[in-house]
């Protein structure tokens, strides 16, 4: 751990030296809201003016496909770190939402556990109803 420590300021040189430009994003858009599922990893937040409160809702987590692209972008000199293309916020907007839907999704899908209560419920109910007529 140590050695990694001390080597810490040869690899972010080595790393902007290449271009790679994803742990400067990863720095300047880490998440500090408790409110967000992503905390403590990397979100870009679309908030209109500086002086607005920090909303959850308006973070857009930052996949490892998209920090890719977003390093190129900023090598190409077509986004920053702290201005994005519309290309990449395009992009972050879409993940988010196929994300979402995958969550949703999710939570749709019936338990097998939860088909066999429901069953037996439903099976035990008949079963009263038949022997109570």
């Amino acid at each position: 751990m140590q050695w990694q420590i001390a080597d810490l300021p040869n690899i972010l040189q080595s790393e902007t030296i290449t271009s790679n430009s994803m742990l400067q994003v990863a720095d300047y858009w880490t998440c500090l809201n408790s409110q967000c599922r992503n905390k403590s990893k990397t979100c870009w937040i679309n908030k209109p003016c500086s002086g607005v409160r920090d909303n959850a809702a308006e973070h857009y987590p930052v996949s490892g496909e998209i920090f890719r692209r977003w390093s190129h972008k900023i090598t190409d000199n077509l986004s920053t770190v702290e201005q994005l293309s519309q290309q990449i916020i395009i992009l972050l907007v879409n993940w988010r939402e196929k994300e979402h839907k995958k969550s949703a999704q999710t939570q749709q899908i019936p338990r097998p556990a939860e088909d066999i209560t429901s069953m037996t419920n439903q099976l035990l109910q008949m079963l009263i109803a038949t022997q109570t007529q």
